[in-house]
């Protein structure tokens, strides 16, 4: 089981580096729950819809590198890097992803970063003042729900 949690995490994370959504999105459960600092908690669909408009870009400064995969009997944990511009920003974020495996598929997937420090790289000087006050995250997530619904009503 673990060995086959390995193999799973590497294409996952393989995928994720060609920018290949369908084959990425294949080793999701239909309902997965995915969740990270920027977007909060997604289900299913929504988690779809995120990876689409994250990767679908013809942007050749999207780049993943995953560094460490650490496999268990229910999934393991991932040390990925992306970098890629964000509003002519240039960011580095290190994540870990801890992944929950079933029957195969990925069941959940929660992805922990510093928003402070991806804000800091992402918004520049606002960044840097934003990233001091609770009012960070409850703003970044706004913003990008937004987008994920207006991506979501111009292409589901």
């Amino acid at each position: 089981m673990r060995q086959e949690n390995y193999e799973i995490l590497k294409h996952f994370y393989k995928a994720v580096q060609r920018k290949d959504t369908h084959e990425m999105l294949s080793t999701y459960a239909d309902d997965v729950e995915f969740s990270d600092p920027a977007f909060g908690n997604l289900q299913g669909q929504e988690t779809e819809a995120m990876w689409r408009m994250r990767l679908g870009h013809d942007d050749d400064s999207f780049k993943v590198n995953f560094c460490d995969i650490e496999a268990n009997e229910n999934g393991g944990k991932v040390t990925w890097e992306a970098e890629y511009t964000y509003k002519n920003n240039p960011v580095f974020n290190r994540i870990e992803s801890y992944i929950e495996i079933k029957n195969g598929k990925i069941i959940k997937q929660e992805d922990k970063f510093s928003l402070q420090r991806w804000a800091s790289m992402a918004l520049g000087a606002k960044g840097i003042v934003l990233g001091l006050t609770p009012f960070l995250k409850s703003q970044v997530r706004k913003i990008n729900r937004k987008s994920l619904k207006n991506y979501m009503n111009q292409n589901y």
